[in-house]
């Protein structure tokens, strides 16, 4: 209601100036419009009263431009009045705004709210295993990952682009930078995400890039480590690593996935403040200040992490990627992460890509040595009560226990190989230190079947749980549980999709339990199966993986027939590769999963590396066809496409891990094919064998080192390098006709550097007497 002393107003309209204001305006007006009529009348009037004609002439003129300079004045003075008053209302509006951004800033900082948020993101990254991961049988620690954590070395793969040109070229990373990281890698040092959060510094461009590594090398661990450092210490972790200030955010994709893909999905803001807080330890507790991610996302304090884009289901990953990049786009200041397996970024993010895709290279011997030696320490600081401690006893029992795991270790090469794997170096640790007495498994396979029997058999007894199934009716379900999952595609269930699977294989085997009872008791238990949410999934999908070729092996044709069926799928590979280990003779599985196309024959080859019992002849068919795509191109002149396919074969070959220990361990066999196709097509111009007597011509010493001198000398000679300077890779020329002796394969342009070709060089020499 209005008051009856104010007549009520339309807030929509502009307000009536009052009449006292009114009457200074037209005051204001007149004195600006006639004050110089006013002047010059004087003048003119005073003139004429001291008969100074002159004066009185020339001061008419001046009257009659003041008459005119007031009329047009009159509407002058009226806009200028209106722009001002508009002015300064805008001002004073901005103003205003800016008092209320101090003041919820302010708010923000009193209210701690920042602290709080870093507080409740680090308790989800404070331990070295999450639910997600391997279980951890009965009586060892879960460590603190800062107690194990070891850096994960980058690949070199990373110095160059995919058409083969150096990183210097590529757009936001200063050349300054790029050089230093470059000489960095020439020179063999370790490379780490430390290095690239570093060139942000002068390099602020370059804020989103992708990690891609294989499953369990530790992708999910080297961001919560991230996420631990600039939450608990964020100060000491800028001054060590002189890196920018910034708050991390880690996001699993695997939980968001839902949420993401729908058609309307929530914006980045919306899904850190409405549903990554609330499920973080403590989050449904934390008042969020208003607008907080907001003004964080368009700060360049914000470190987004996106983890495991290979965990998208397929259908999903397209609206996914397009989602991502779409935030990269929106918050530009911001630094992004992504990590996924190599396989489904390729194939499947559909949007615009991050800036750089980093690979993860596999643990070598330090990075070995150095997590058991820490992860055995802290398992024997917690297996002594703190009172009756002894701190030299505990160091030299962890030290002799963990020198005992890396003899073994080192002297059986199937060990070697799985301890290159984080996850699997793990998993042997803790089957080491469970069963000190056992023989470490060799295979993958085995090591899997160990750990579930350690979980569904000898934890329940050692707890002294009655379990309601023994270990290999247990097992049984869960193995059915596998296929099914793995059949839909899936990683996950819902309780009453995996109740209704529980059931039914009870009533198979003839068991008398109440499904929803045996779950809960085989989560409690075994941690094989655990739950997330409304869901349940296997602790690691890799355990999935295991169960369901184990399942597959023991339907005998019946599992044969499903392989062949998905033998190409992306989703059953691991699996399938798992199945080949366990089989006592796969060759009539690869022969004829050869007849399916030229992806099933590259598979088809992994399959072989998997188990040694495969017969002669079928390697040597799977490498004829796996190589004649290759001889295809180099009979019909397509040089540059055999090049990128020879560079293919040998990074298959290599695990998809180009290292100079891999080189320098190179199949002979494999060799031989590749060096034969070039002589013979080439007329004995191009190959590896014609590089390696220029390259010893040049000086070059064959000892698997890289000597700069005598490589830049080779360079020169085959037209790698041009007056002092490398020749990208996109503007070489190759062809026989136009190519110096030797020039191709230039496999090396990959392989970051001359050290990888130096490698090679010396594995011929390795080779020579049976191959060359």
């Amino acid at each position: 209601m209005s008051s009856p002393y104010q007549p009520e107003r339309n807030p929509e309209l502009k307000s009536e100036p009052s009449t006292e204001h009114q009457f200074v305006q037209k005051a204001v007006n007149l004195i600006i419009q006639w004050s110089p009529l006013g002047g010059s009348l004087g003048i003119l009037a005073h003139s004429i009263l001291q008969q100074n004609w002159v004066i009185a002439v020339l001061t008419f003129p001046v009257m009659l431009v003041t008459v005119v300079w007031a009329k047009y004045t009159e509407n002058f003075t009226a806009r200028v009045g209106d722009w001002a008053g508009e002015k300064g209302k805008r001002d004073a509006d901005s103003f205003t705004s800016w008092l209320d951004q101090i003041d919820q800033a302010l708010r923000m900082q009193l209210s701690g709210f920042d602290g709080k948020f870093l507080k409740a993101q680090s308790s989800a990254c404070r331990l070295c295993v999450t639910d997600n991961e391997v279980p951890i049988p009965l009586g060892l620690t879960n460590p603190d990952l800062d107690d194990v954590y070891v850096p994960l070395q980058l690949s070199r793969d990373f110095f160059r682009s995919r058409d083969g040109e150096m990183l210097p070229n590529l757009p936001g990373l200063q050349r300054r930078d790029a050089e230093a990281l470059l000489e960095a890698a020439e020179n063999r040092k370790p490379f780490d995400i430390w290095d690239i959060l570093t060139r942000l510094q002068t390099s602020p461009n370059l804020r989103s890039f992708a990690i891609l590594a294989w499953g369990g090398y530790g992708k999910t661990t080297l961001l919560r480590h991230l996420t631990y450092c600039y939450c608990t210490r964020p100060h000491a972790t800028r001054r060590r690593h002189q890196t920018p200030e910034f708050i991390p955010v880690l996001l699993m994709l695997r939980t968001w996935r839902d949420e993401i893909a729908q058609p309307d999905p929530p914006s980045l803001p919306d899904l850190i403040t409405q549903h990554h807080i609330p499920k973080l330890p403590g989050g449904k507790n934390l008042t969020i200040p208003a607008a907080w991610a907001t003004r964080l996302l368009h700060s360049d304090r914000a470190l987004i992490m996106f983890d495991g884009f290979d965990e998208v289901a397929d259908e999903q990953r397209v609206a996914v990627s397009r989602w991502i990049a779409e935030q990269m786009q929106t918050y530009d200041r911001c630094t992004f992460i992504l990590t996924s397996r190599p396989n489904a970024y390729s194939q499947d993010y559909a949007a615009e890509r991050p800036q750089l895709e980093l690979k993860v290279e596999p643990f070598d011997e330090d990075r070995r040595e150095k997590f058991v030696k820490q992860w055995y320490l802290v398992q024997e600081r917690n297996a002594v009560p703190a009172a009756s401690r002894n701190a030299a006893a505990v160091e030299e029992t962890a030290d002799r226990r963990a020198t005992d795991l890396l003899s073994q270790i080192e002297q059986r090469e199937e060990l070697a190989d799985l301890a290159e794997n984080p996850l699997m170096l793990s998993m042997i640790a803790m089957f080491h230190r469970s069963l000190p007495n056992s023989q470490l498994p060799t295979r993958r396979t085995e090591l899997y079947r160990e750990i579930c029997g350690l979980q569904l058999g000898f934890r329940p007894i050692a707890k002294r749980i009655d379990l309601l199934l023994d270990a290999e009716p247990s097992q049984k379900i869960l193995q059915t549980l596998a296929l099914a999952m793995t059949e839909q595609e899936k990683t996950s269930l819902a309780e009453p999709d995996l109740l209704t699977h529980i059931a039914e294989q009870l009533r198979r085997l003839d068991e008398a339990v109440a499904p929803a009872k045996w779950l809960a008791q085989i989560v409690q238990v075994s941690e094989l199966l655990v739950k997330r949410d409304e869901d349940y999934e296997f602790a690691h999908r890799s355990f999935q993986e295991y169960l369901t070729a184990v399942e597959l092996k023991e339907q005998q044709e019946a599992g044969e027939a499903q392989v062949l069926e998905h033998f190409t799928a992306e989703f059953w590979q691991n699996t399938i590769l798992l199945y080949v280990s366990l089989l006592q003779n796969p060759s009539g599985l690869i022969r004829a999963a050869c007849g399916q196309g030229a992806d099933a024959i590259a598979f088809a080859y992994d399959c072989c590396k998997m188990n040694r019992r495969v017969e002669d002849a079928v390697k040597a068919e799977v490498n004829q066809l796996r190589y004649g795509r290759l001889e295809n191109l180099l009979a019909t002149g397509q040089w540059k496409a055999a090049d990128q396919e020879t560079f293919n074969l040998m990074y298959q070959t290599l695990d998809r891990q180009w290292t100079v220990k891999g080189l320098l361990n190179y199949p002979c066999e494999d060799l031989r094919w590749l060096n034969d196709l070039w002589l013979n097509y080439s007329n004995g111009r191009f190959g590896f064998s014609v590089q390696k007597e220029i390259y010893v011509a040049c000086g070059g010493i064959l000892d698997g080192k890289y000597h700069r001198e005598a490589w830049e000398t080779f360079c020169d000679r085959v037209g790698w390098r041009q007056e002092g300077k490398y020749v990208y890779y996109g503007k070489l020329t190759l062809d026989p006709l136009h190519s110096p002796v030797g020039k191709l394969p230039c496999v090396w342009v990959f392989g970051g550097g001359g050290g990888g070709f130096v490698s090679l060089a010396q594995r011929l020499v390795n080779c020579s007497t049976s191959q060359f």
